[in-house]
């Protein structure tokens, strides 16, 4: 039994339910994922989304929903969306009257619509040095009984997961054509190149949620050009 086993049977003495926030797509949350599921009886995941509904992701749900039955997946809007609503980031419609919420504020309204009162993140000290200060405060260097929170893979490094997920033989975590391992990043070019390549019919869903996006093609497929006419000239 490895280190995270070890934290999450120690959680399974006190429920056998938990939340699970999950990217999906991330190498910690599927590890977590395959753990949770196998030592719980019911794990509700949460994924936060920032648009809604793509397939790429959602293939990572449908792999765990096809290999394990106790995963209730929930979807909802990620917490940073509250703020892009309000400020109209990158052409999103705007609402000023939208109220921002934090991931705790989150966290307590699905623990209300589940009745569950444990919650998994896969947040690690290697983080941040404030990550490592705080998890090193908790139970195990991993949980927190005041508020019911878990970190499971707190003392472990990205590589560490990463071996842990391909001795599992696991799904990958989604990488871009540039190689870095990411959620959605809408500002990111790498990120909507891919998609264009890879999944365009994300890629129109991502046009629909922030237009502003769709400049960003328009402006690197220019600058493209102008560089390959520069350079045959």
């Amino acid at each position: 039994m490895n280190r995270p086993e070890y934290i999450l049977n120690e959680v399974r003495k006190e429920t056998d339910s938990v939340i699970l926030f999950t990217s999906l797509t991330g190498k910690d949350s599927i590890l977590l994922t395959y753990y949770c599921a196998q030592i719980f009886a019911r794990v509700v995941c949460v994924y936060m989304y920032v648009v809604k509904g793509l397939s790429y992701a959602l293939k990572y749900q449908k792999y765990f929903e096809g290999r394990f039955t106790n995963l209730n997946y929930l979807h909802v809007p990620h917490f940073a969306l509250a703020s892009y609503i309000k400020s109209g980031y990158m052409g999103i419609a705007s609402d000023t009257k939208q109220k921002r919420i934090t991931l705790a504020q989150l966290n307590d309204l699905v623990i209300e619509k589940t009745g569950i009162k444990w919650t998994i993140f896969g947040m690690k000290q290697n983080d941040s040095l404030n990550r490592r200060l705080q998890l090193r405060g908790y139970e195990l260097n991993a949980i927190c009984r005041k508020s019911n929170k878990v970190y499971p893979l707190s003392e472990l490094s990205n590589k560490q997961v990463c071996d842990l997920i391909e001795l599992n033989r696991l799904p990958r975590p989604l990488k871009f054509d540039s190689g870095r391992s990411q959620g959605e990043s809408v500002r990111d070019i790498n990120y909507l190149l891919w998609l264009q390549k890879s999944y365009p019919e994300d890629l129109l869903k991502v046009f629909r949620t922030f237009p502003a996006t769709r400049q960003l093609i328009y402006q690197h497929e220019h600058k493209t050009e102008t560089a390959n006419q520069k350079e045959s000239a």
